[in-house]
């Protein structure tokens, strides 16, 4: 009997976990450049997982900070069950790309591989943003710094391209659970060496023992 996806999703993405290429938000990452989470673990970085409705629903953003391999290859996909937006910016909060809607109206935003706003840009580090739809990065004076469109990758608004952005403001109706699944990044903080050998062999045996179970 073949394997069911299902079980093989939840093996590997349970052994991406244990080793190390999941970040999971904790404590509470911050909103603004100052306050950002550095992600950790091993490289690559596979995907972010978090809550947006703490401490007050409504008025929760999450940035993190990621190390971007080579845009060529970046791409940033929120899994959410609430109507999510996902925003880039550079170290120093200048605004770079924004999501609100991936595919249809009220679907978590995506960052696809390829768009021109950022596909020339240097490896390094950036700032990674979500929240959920309205609440926005502002300036210091209070304007948006991203366009937010229903549909299509966002550029910087004429405030996001006169300086960066220091918090989020609106209100953002959505909160829940999310995963931001990663392509072409590894964490901006500490790096945790990837598995031996022996280790990536038990779960090529689990995958084998599912698969032989009826």
């Amino acid at each position: 009997m073949r394997v069911s996806k299902f079980a093989a999703t939840t093996l590997l993405f349970a052994a991406s976990a244990a080793f190390g290429q999941v970040h999971v938000e904790f404590p509470d990452a911050g909103e603004s450049p100052a306050t950002h989470q550095a992600t950790t673990g091993g490289s690559p970085l596979l995907s972010i997982v978090g809550t947006i409705g703490a401490p007050v629903p409504g008025f929760d953003a999450d940035v993190y900070c990621i190390h971007v391999d080579d845009f060529s290859l970046f791409s940033a996909t929120t899994l959410a069950g609430f109507d999510s937006q996902i925003f880039l910016f550079d170290m120093a909060g200048m605004a770079i790309a924004a999501n609100d809607d991936g595919t249809f109206l009220g679907s978590p935003g995506i960052l696809p591989l390829g768009d021109p706003l950022y596909v020339g840009l240097p490896a390094g580090d950036y700032l990674l943003g979500i929240s959920s739809f309205d609440y926005d990065p502002v300036d210091a004076g209070g304007f948006e710094v991203l366009g937010d469109a229903f549909f299509g990758v966002e550029p910087p608004t004429a405030a996001g391209l006169a300086g960066p952005f220091v918090g989020f403001a609106g209100f953002g109706g959505g909160l829940g659970a999310y995963e931001v699944r990663l392509t072409g990044v590894s964490p901006c903080g500490a790096v945790i060496p990837l598995p031996s050998a022996g280790l990536m062999g038990l779960v090529g045996m689990g995958l084998v023992t599912l698969r032989r179970r009826r």
